[in-house]
């Protein structure tokens, strides 16, 4: 990580919209970037690395399929800094809920833990209150995020399979 990305701006930041059918590159990174995001779950298991990318490959496959079929109309974003894809950012808006629902956010390691997502989820919520909707997200109870997500105000409404049901409810 590069001395530059330590303090940053807001205008640092972009949200690009993703077309229904992505580029080879941003797959690739798509991909690579899912990958990140289970290395607390792959820590724990004893395989040879080419198993470990055959299974997040496919692990990652699946996952798309199921935000497809899910969340058929959701707005998907990558995250720039300084113009270079350094995350994800799927939002479902639902007229009938009065909720946005958080599909995904990631960002690569070396971007995590500067403020990043904590800015973009405090423009989240900010949207959400502006038009008095709840916000919410599942995340899995051996993240890290868990944790992260009460701090910005959401609350455990529920657990299944190892996934807490977490809302940020507007005031």
């Amino acid at each position: 990580m590069s001395q530059d990305v330590q303090v940053w701006e807001p205008k640092q930041i972009a949200l690009v919209s993703l077309a229904k059918s992505v580029t080879k590159k941003q797959l690739r990174f798509l991909r690579d970037l899912y990958c990140t995001s289970r290395d607390e779950e792959i820590a724990t298991v004893d395989w040879p690395a080419k198993q470990i990318k055959t299974f997040l490959h496919a692990q990652f496959e699946l996952q798309q399929k199921h935000y497809t079929k899910t969340y058929p109309q959701s707005l998907r974003q990558l995250i720039h800094f300084n113009g270079q894809p350094i995350g994800r950012l799927y939002l479902n808006h639902d007229q009938l809920k009065q909720q946005i629902h958080l599909i995904d956010i990631t960002i690569l390691p070396e971007y995590r833990k500067l403020g990043i997502g904590a800015h973009l989820m405090t423009n989240i919520i900010t949207q959400a209150k502006a038009i008095n909707w709840q916000v919410s997200l599942y995340v899995s109870q051996q993240k890290q995020a868990l944790s992260w997500y009460k701090t910005m105000g959401f609350k455990v409404k529920s657990v299944e399979n190892g996934y807490h049901f977490m809302t940020f409810e507007p005031e």
